[in-house]
């Protein structure tokens, strides 16, 4: 379980990320975080790892309140959760197999656990017979379930992905959001950080809609929600790529 319980963020700089926003996730649990630009979507997920921490208000991971964290319970947090980026952040040196092994040698694995759990994970995103390529020799929606395998393949009880299908067809997001799905088929939590509307108008799951840092609409799929709030919020999110 995640709870937020009236999180704000402000950061050095005096921009307000993120005001006295309450939720919660629940044990088993598969949702999106949406919201236009500069929203506070990432801002949000970084704090659940505390890659950022709170100005003020509290964070819960399984009803234990992280926001005190000192530095050496911070790894033992992060293991905690898999993480998937928009962009993959692969080695393009190593193989497909060895990207995926490299939290497990990190963690300190024995060899034989390693090569069993990285081929476990490939198999779960259909990759098992790339394990030899390298990323280059990948296509792009290819080289995101690598990204997923490499996130999964130390079975963290979290999986959140910030825009895993922002580089992406529609056909190779549905494709993503399908692995995703498995995931939570199989009781890992799962939460999403998207401004695909389009992609959340047709899943079935509660999407956290923020604006301007402010939560202002939870516990409701999207396809759900007034249409008016929905084309506002796009038109956030055009208005900010033009300014980009």
């Amino acid at each position: 379980m995640i709870s937020f319980e009236q999180v704000t963020k402000r950061y050095r700089s005096g921009q307000l990320a993120l005001n006295k926003v309450n939720f919660t996730i629940k044990t088993g649990e598969m949702a999106f975080v949406t919201g236009h630009s500069g929203a506070g979507k990432s801002t949000l997920l970084k704090l659940m790892m505390l890659i950022e921490r709170p100005t003020e208000g509290h964070i819960l991971i399984n009803d234990v309140p992280i926001d005190g964290f000192n530095r050496r319970q911070i790894p033992q947090l992060r293991r905690k959760f898999g993480i998937v980026h928009q962009h993959h952040q692969l080695l393009s040196d190593r193989t497909v197999f060895d990207n995926v092994a490299l939290p497990l040698i990190i963690a300190g694995f024995a060899p034989r656990d390693i090569g069993r759990r990285v081929r476990g994970a490939l198999d779960k995103v259909h990759l098992l017979s790339k394990e030899k390529q390298l990323p280059e020799m990948l296509s792009g929606g290819e080289q995101q379930r690598v990204g997923i395998a490499r996130a999964v393949v130390n079975k963290p009880p979290f999986l959140i992905a910030d825009e895993p299908t922002g580089n992406l067809d529609p056909e190779l997001s549905a494709q993503i959001i399908q692995i995703f799905k498995d995931f939570n088929d199989v009781g890992v939590t799962v939460l999403i950080a998207t401004h695909d509307l389009a992609l959340l108008a047709r899943m079935p799951h509660r999407s956290l809609t923020l604006r301007e840092g402010k939560l202002i609409g939870s516990g409701m799929p999207l396809s759900s929600m007034n249409k008016s709030t929905i084309t506002q919020d796009q038109s956030h999110t055009n208005a900010a790529q033009a300014d980009a």
